[in-house]
């Protein structure tokens, strides 16, 4: 089974610069290359992490399926009704979500700087961050809260959460944000979708394969991009609505049960084609 993209996807992979990061994933990418050409069948989690791999491995020899993890159901929440930003205020923010690990992929710092841009606006935004870190990423993001909220008023990094509790911080938010650029099938992204949130997400990797048409897109690597998803949702309250309502809909479609039938159908199937003759 693939379930790590990037060793196989190099403008990511050296994000990481000239480190020993880097090293193991070019030494990932040669080990995973070569038993992923000698496997009997791959699973691979989405169709953009199949053609991205096979790009790298060629065409494989074995039986090959996509079959999307599923998500719990303590995330599904149906979406709720969407307010005005009017309605909002300093006391009672609007609240954006963004749930994942702060890495040089997932460009939590440029999501900061857009919700400072809205601010400047005028509009009553709060920003929580959520998820574990590597210690060179978060200094980048500690970095730029500090510059654009140094009293602390609005951007908030939480840390890791307990996995037990975090469907709480998705039923406290507005919007969720979801910012990576290399994902392999983007779990958080579909807990936005599970717990009824408007999404504003990533243009790259499976992010759209996932998401469909139930979401306002943007490029990661742009603030002012971020920003204007943002706004775009931020100021209607009916296409916040829409897309929350299309998501929650789609995610109905990953589940374990689903996962669990299609992973043991596609193992019977690499057994029976395996079996020599008696």
């Amino acid at each position: 089974m693939s379930q790590n993209l990037l060793p196989f996807e190099g403008r990511e992979l050296f994000r990481f610069g000239l480190s020993a990061t880097t090293l193991r994933l070019l030494a990932l990418r040669f080990l995973q290359s070569k038993s992923f050409r000698r496997s009997d069948g791959v699973i691979f989690l989405s169709d953009y992490a199949k053609s991205v791999v096979t790009s790298t491995t060629g065409r494989l020899r074995g039986e090959v399926q996509v079959i999307n993890h599923g998500l719990s159901p303590r995330f599904l929440a149906a979406p709720r009704p969407q307010n005005a930003i009017e309605d909002y205020c300093g006391e009672r923010p609007f609240r954006i979500l963004y749930v994942s690990i702060v890495n040089a992929y997932k460009h939590q710092w440029s999501v900061v700087e857009a919700v400072a841009d809205l601010r400047k606006k005028g509009f009553p935004l709060r920003l929580d961050l959520v998820g574990p870190s590597e210690p060179r990423p978060l200094r980048r993001l500690l970095k730029v809260i500090k510059k654009v909220d140094p009293l602390g008023n609005w951007a908030k990094y939480a840390g890791p959460i307990p996995y037990t509790e975090l469907h709480q911080y998705y039923k406290s938010a507005d919007l969720g944000v979801f910012a990576s650029s290399c994902e392999n099938l983007p779990i958080t992204l579909l807990e936005n979708m599970a717990s009824g949130l408007p999404i504003a997400c990533s243009n790259l990797g499976p992010m759209p394969e996932v998401l469909g048409k139930a979401g306002v897109y943007f490029d990661p690597e742009s603030s002012e991009s971020i920003r204007d998803a943002i706004e775009q949702l931020v100021l209607s309250p009916r296409l916040r609505a829409d897309v929350a309502q299309l998501a929650f809909a789609r995610s109905q479609d990953f589940n374990w049960e689903r996962c669990a039938k299609e992973t043991f159908s596609f193992l019977e199937r690499v057994s029976l084609g395996h079996r020599q003759p008696a």
